[in-house]
């Protein structure tokens, strides 16, 4: 007799979230904080990392890179067990702090300029 084959789901539904999920229509990108949760693997539970990597297309159960705090390798992690880390509110990608500096600087140029020229 041969193998029976597994029937694998379709690439949508398995990246797709259940409505009731912390994730559900929320897109996930690199460097969003993240914690785990619902996991077979009690170990990984509440642990806390960011997303390193997106899904790929071609793979079926569509897992996301998760480098956790203190890990030096990523894990595969479906969304459906992912939600936006609580300590990430407030926090700000690498871009972001850069971004707010370079505004910071400018205004900080503009209003030294302001002064400059008031004194003549």
């Amino acid at each position: 007799m041969g193998k029976k084959l597994k029937r694998r789901q379709p690439a949508d539904a398995a990246t797709t979230p259940p409505a009731d999920t912390p994730t559900a229509g929320v897109r996930l990108k690199i460097g969003d904080r993240v914690t785990l949760e619902n996991l077979k693997s009690q170990a990984y539970n509440g642990r806390v990392g960011k997303v390193v990597y997106l899904p790929k297309l071609s793979e079926d159960d569509g897992r996301y890179g998760i480098l956790l705090d203190g890990k030096g390798e990523p894990i595969g992690i479906r969304k459906v067990n992912i939600r936006i880390s609580e300590e990430a509110k407030g926090w700000k990608s690498t871009e972001q702090q850069l971004e707010e500096r370079q505004k910071n600087l400018e205004a900080s140029v503009e209003s030294q300029e302001n002064m400059s020229t008031d004194q003549l």
